[in-house]
């Protein structure tokens, strides 16, 4: 499945004076983008799309501009990591809609340079061959919330971890709900539907791991959609310390 090679590597910073005063964790999380030379697709020879998301605070405000290596190919060689020429897609709450925001394919400038900050999703088209993106920042600690609005919401969790749903801390599902993940293979979506009676899910291990009591198995760095047809926001919270 996408982002099977994803990996985070972590370090912890003190600023101190014989005494610890703050921690924070830095580090990075290496992410595959999928290109027309990605082998395990439905479509290979095409641009490929990955649903991800930025696991880490940058600390300027999470532009696409700095998270993502898209550099000019005037005067030298196409960088073998570079997002020259792909289209990032946010989705648009209020209006229900994606929102494309193209990188420049000679200046390597993204039109919108839009915001991407841990806990929302976004689309990656990539037209190039396959690269790994390095997000580099600092995990999000304390209560943060990330709330399930009405209708769809494009989401993530906020800190970087792969586990089932209700691990990551959204636990608080309501039957007739749908959860919708991406299917790198098959370029489509596979909805896995809240039960009002019995158990929350049910089991299953393909396309995607479910579990019947803890729901899909989300890996890091991986996005999704959530209905919510409850009528209601739906609390998502965490709450993470370094001691």
């Amino acid at each position: 499945m996408l982002m099977g090679a994803a990996a985070f590597a972590v370090g912890a910073l003190s600023a101190s004076a014989q005494t610890v005063y703050s921690v924070n964790v830095v580090g990075y999380v290496n992410t595959v983008i999928p290109g027309t030379d990605y082998a395990n697709t439905s479509s290979p020879g095409h641009p490929q799309y990955t649903l991800i998301y930025n696991p880490l605070d940058n600390g300027t405000g999470n532009h696409i501009q700095d998270l993502f290596a898209a550099e000019t190919v005037y005067g030298g060689a196409f960088p073998a990591n570079a997002a020259l020429g792909n289209t990032a897609y946010t989705f648009n709450y209020g209006g229900q809609a994606f929102s494309p925001d193209q990188n420049n394919s000679y200046s390597g400038v993204w039109g919108q340079n839009a915001s991407l900050p841990p806990g929302t999703g976004f689309f990656m088209l990539n037209g190039n061959k396959t690269y790994t993106n390095t997000f580099v920042g600092t995990v999000l600690q304390g209560n943060q919330a990330n709330n399930v609005a009405v209708h769809y919401n494009l989401t993530s969790s906020i800190w970087p971890a792969g586990d089932y749903l209700f691990n990551l801390g959204l636990s608080n599902v309501v039957g007739g709900d749908t959860i919708y993940l991406f299917n790198q293979h098959g370029q489509a979506f596979s909805p896995i539907q809240v039960n009002s009676y019995g158990t929350p899910f049910t089991a299953e291990t393909t396309p995607f791991n479910v579990s019947a009591t803890l729901g899909p198995f989300i890996t890091n760095g991986v996005s999704f959609f959530y209905l919510n047809n409850s009528g209601a926001p739906i609390p998502w919270a965490t709450d993470f310390t370094v001691h």
